[in-house]
């Protein structure tokens, strides 16, 4: 695959300037669960959601229609490493 991913969490987002230069070069942004909220905050239209779901309301995810959304149940893991490992799993280029 020759995709370039940027993850949106919910933590605390690089400067403005980093973030739209990350965000250039992202064929694919993914958000690890509540990481959905911020992206639609911010305008963005996240192509995949990913995690356990439980920081992810009926609300939002009415305006996530046009991503896809994977619920992965394991506890064991956080919603980031699941980005990372679905990511890592389609080869992306670089995350």
């Amino acid at each position: 695959m020759d995709e370039n991913a940027i993850i949106i969490g919910d933590g605390t987002f690089p400067p403005r300037a980093r973030l739209r230069k990350i965000l250039r070069e992202a064929s694919l942004v993914v958000c690890a669960n509540g990481g959905a909220k911020r992206a639609l905050r911010l305008g963005l239209k996240p192509d995949i959601v990913i995690g356990d779901l439980d920081s992810l309301p009926l609300s939002v995810r009415r305006h996530l229609k046009h991503a896809s959304i994977i619920q992965w149940r394991d506890q064991n893991l956080t919603d980031l490493e699941k980005a990372l490992l679905f990511l890592l799993r389609r080869r992306v280029k670089r995350i």
